[in-house]
């Protein structure tokens, strides 16, 4: 069990210096730094509360329901169109997609079943080819 261990700890080391990693690392301390796309982030963060805060109301106004709703959709929008942001989700996303490959190659190794093979569960299943 010790010798999994090390191997487990050398696979996270060896992803710590991938580039997946490092372009993530980047892209989240400019995402935390950006000043004006955090202000963006709050902006939506308060918008979105008052949407939920308007919904739980036994007597909410659908009207202002609406008004949030399209301000939250804009709050988004403007959130969404910060390069900074686009950047750190990509990076996110690339650093996800090869830790689950990873998975996917180690679950291989214990399992038997290839990725993308039918597991048996028809309900995650978009049909057999």
């Amino acid at each position: 069990m010790c010798d999994l261990m090390k191997m487990a700890e050398d696979l996270g080391l060896a992803i710590k210096e991938s580039n997946e990693f490092i372009n993530y690392t980047a892209a989240k301390k400019a995402h935390d730094e950006d000043e004006e796309l955090q202000s963006k982030i709050s902006v939506f963060e308060k918008v979105k509360q008052a949407v939920m805060e308007e919904m739980q109301k036994d007597s909410r106004d659908e009207k202002k329901i609406e008004v949030f709703q399209s301000s939250m959709r804009e709050a988004y929008s403007d959130v969404m169109k910060n390069v900074t942001m686009t950047e750190y989700l990509q990076a996110k996303e690339d650093l996800e997609s090869l830790v689950n490959d990873i998975y996917a190659v180690i679950n291989y190794h214990v399992t038997g079943q290839k990725p993308g093979s039918c597991s048996g569960s028809c309900s995650s299943c978009s049909g057999c080819a």
